[in-house]
């Protein structure tokens, strides 16, 4: 989040609690919430990477060839790493 992305989210939830009488265990549920869709959203970033897409081609253990099958070619370390805007989940079943 940015930074005016997260003083937005603090008024808001200033705002939220300054309105109602709240208990310390629905603050510390609806933190909780708000973690989860926080921490879900960075876990699905940050494996979005070739050795986890589809198009991944790992070569024979002997002479390792991996590289992408839409490109044709090994990435650079960066896309490897990250991902491209075409990567797509690989079902591992």
């Amino acid at each position: 989040m940015t930074p005016d992305e997260v003083k937005a989210q603090q008024a808001k939830i200033r705002e939220r609690y300054s309105q109602d009488e709240v208990s310390r265990a629905k603050v510390v549920k609806d933190i909780a919430e708000e973690l989860g869709r926080v921490v879900r959203a960075h876990l699905d970033e940050c494996t979005k990477c070739c050795p986890n897409c589809m198009f991944w081609i790992n070569g024979p253990r002997t002479a390792p060839i991996e590289h992408c099958e839409l490109a044709g070619a090994r990435p650079p370390a960066d896309i490897i790493a990250h991902g491209c805007e075409k990567y797509q989940d690989k079902i591992p079943f």
